[in-house]
């Protein structure tokens, strides 16, 4: 099971993800914003690992949540400040969603890839819901 062609495709764009968030983390001084970056690399990582191993783990093991879907109408930043853990947590959320749907291109239905797109969309919602319990429920 360990042989996919699609298999090197989703460690490239599990990486790339992985690239930016430590970009971020050598970036910002604050803690909070290390540790939801850390958090997702760790996710990301997990993929990774998973994926090349063979092992067709294709959740995080984490209860499903409910997906909020609060983010998709809002319009990242340009330029993301990466001292504002609003900033930072709308930028995951987006770049969740642009690795979900990335997936979604080289996803082989019933095959090897495609649990893993089942992951990486409980790493979108749950980057969704972070954003409105840190974000929009704190403004309330």
């Amino acid at each position: 099971m360990k042989s996919s062609s699609n298999i090197p495709e989703l460690v490239k764009i599990q990486e790339a993800v992985i690239n930016e968030y430590m970009e971020m983390k050598e970036k910002t001084s604050m803690q909070n914003i290390v540790f939801f970056l850390d958090s997702f690399i760790r996710e990301h990582e997990e993929i990774i690992r998973s994926a090349k191993a063979g092992l067709l783990k294709g959740t995080s093991g984490k209860p499903a949540i409910k997906h909020l879907e609060v983010t998709g109408h809002l319009n990242e930043q340009e330029k993301i400040d990466v001292n504002s853990l609003q900033s930072v947590l709308l930028h995951i959320c987006k770049k969740e969603e642009a690795a979900m749907n990335q997936i979604k291109v080289i996803a082989d239905p019933g095959k090897t890839v495609a649990p893993y797109l089942e992951w990486q969309e409980r790493i979108h919602e749950e980057a969704d819901n972070l954003y409105h319990r840190f974000i929009e429920t704190a403004a309330l």
